[in-house]
């Protein structure tokens, strides 16, 4: 994986920068990754954190390089939602298993004791645990503030640990929104004329590369990539990709891809950006304090159309629920100018001052 040394923790791999030198309380940033695209694209923020004093996490999900594969047992209802004909039916398997990968992720940091183990310092101290999700990674942080509340307490309290969760430049999609109606947007991901092998080599093209948009649906840009910058994928080596992406997960039949195939279409997406967003006024066996634990979003302005789109849509939901008078989570809304989806790897330095309030 590009030098990186991989340590297996719980059923995930993480790559653990450690202590900070000369440090008792600093802030840990946990980074969750993307589609394909796993911690190996992330190599370039690593030397940031001994220069600001922090502690930073890779960490790759199941399946991924040095982790524990997903069993059969676990994929095999995921696999029934291809052969199902309601998308009711499809819907609750995906709840289940997007709850289930919730839950290994609060296991991570509570019963496999990431937080006791590792002597991670409470925010209190000047420490704590910033969590993002990376584009597909978002909907990790979506499903485990939506179910979080409800898994049991552990030995420990995580909540003094969080400072927060943040959505790094989660496309819309993922968020559970469709595309403008008034506009017929292009996505690699949809296009039935490209096979497998090609749709995805067409969208590592997309996804890495730069757009200019304005500030109204009509100006956002769809296929017409800027040609300066280039896209990320053409300035980076054959060692370089081999280190940041696993094709794998690219394939029919495999996790990722069947969840993100569905989760627009079934709802899943949308179910889960509603339960992270808007707690229960009123919900048995459920721990209130993570109702206050803040959420932000990163947009990077120079990324797809999806990425704008989905800003503006769930800044509009929220703004339209605390006017009617809805509870919702502490949010904040943050913003990359110019930069693209592969702003870690392009310009890691000014995501990581961002990130972590370095500013």
């Amino acid at each position: 994986m590009g030098g990186l040394i991989l340590k297996e923790y719980g059923p995930f791999a993480i790559y653990d920068t450690g202590v900070p030198s000369g440090k008792q309380n600093y802030a840990t940033w946990i980074s969750i990754h993307g589609y394909v695209w796993h911690s190996g694209n992330f190599v370039r923020v690593l030397p940031l954190a001994e220069t600001y004093g922090i502690r930073l996490v890779l960490l790759n999900r199941r399946g991924y390089p040095g982790t524990a594969p997903l069993t059969d047992k676990e994929l095999e209802p995921l696999r029934t939602v291809d052969t199902l004909d309601d998308n009711g039916a499809r819907l609750e398997v995906l709840k289940i298993f997007m709850r289930d990968r919730a839950r290994e992720l609060y296991d991570f940091l509570q019963s496999f004791s990431f937080v006791e183990a590792e002597k991670i310092p409470p925010t209190s101290q000047g420490g704590g645990l910033v969590v993002s999700g990376w584009s597909l990674g978002g909907v990790l942080v979506t499903a485990f503030l939506t179910h979080v509340a409800n898994f049991p307490l552990g030995k420990i309290d995580l909540v003094p640990y969080i400072r927060y969760f943040v959505a790094y430049n989660v496309p819309s999609r993922l968020f559970g929104y469709g595309p403008p109606q008034s506009a017929n947007f292009y996505h690699p991901m949809d296009d039935e004329t490209l096979n497998p092998e090609e749709r995805i080599k067409q969208f590592n093209l997309y996804i890495t590369g730069y757009y200019a948009h304005g500030s109204t649906v009509s100006s956002l840009s769809d296929e017409e990539r800027l040609l300066e910058p280039s896209p990320t994928i053409n300035r980076m080596s054959a060692e370089d990709l081999q280190a940041s992406i696993d094709m794998t997960h690219a394939k029919p039949g495999q996790a990722d891809y069947i969840f993100s195939r569905w989760g627009l279409s079934t709802g899943l997406f949308a179910v889960l950006r509603r339960g992270s967003l808007f707690p229960p006024d009123q919900a048995e066996s459920r721990r209130d304090e993570w109702d206050s634990v803040e959420l932000r979003t990163i947009l990077c302005t120079a990324g797809v159309w999806e990425s704008p789109w989905g800003q503006w849509q769930l800044r509009e939901e929220v703004e339209e629920a605390r006017e009617s008078g809805q509870r919702t989570r502490p949010m904040k809304f943050l913003t990359l100018e110019g930069a693209n989806h592969y702003v870690h790897w392009d310009d890691p330095e000014r995501l990581t001052k961002l990130m972590l309030d370095l500013d």
